[in-house]
């Protein structure tokens, strides 16, 4: 994890058996806005960021993330938490899985 100025961005390096499917998740509180992400009509609240970038926002304050990955559309894994009552984003991928996230 590395501070800058207007926030942090975050390496993941995953490593072992090829291609095992890895989600990341963003979860946000519920009342805000999503945008730059794209709806996963399989479930209420899902989204998945294929593009640079993504927002949330509540009232006047706003959380920029990205860039995304999608390599898969799967969000239930084996051995994963149930999903969160709440707008999540996922950044999905295969192992070896290597990206990096910047949050503003």
């Amino acid at each position: 994890i590395i501070e800058s100025n207007n926030g942090i961005s975050i390496d993941i390096d995953m490593k072992g058996t090829e291609e095992v499917p890895v989600t990341l998740e963003l979860v946000f509180r519920k009342g805000g806005q999503l945008k730059g992400v794209e709806s996963v009509t399989q479930k209420t609240d899902t989204y998945i960021l294929k593009g640079q970038s993504g927002s949330y926002t509540v009232e006047n304050d706003t959380i920029n993330f990205g860039p995304g990955k999608a390599e898969h559309k799967w969000f239930v894994v084996r051995g994963a938490l149930p999903a969160m009552d709440a707008p999540t984003v996922y950044i999905t991928g295969f192992t070896p899985f290597k990206h990096t996230i910047q949050l503003s």
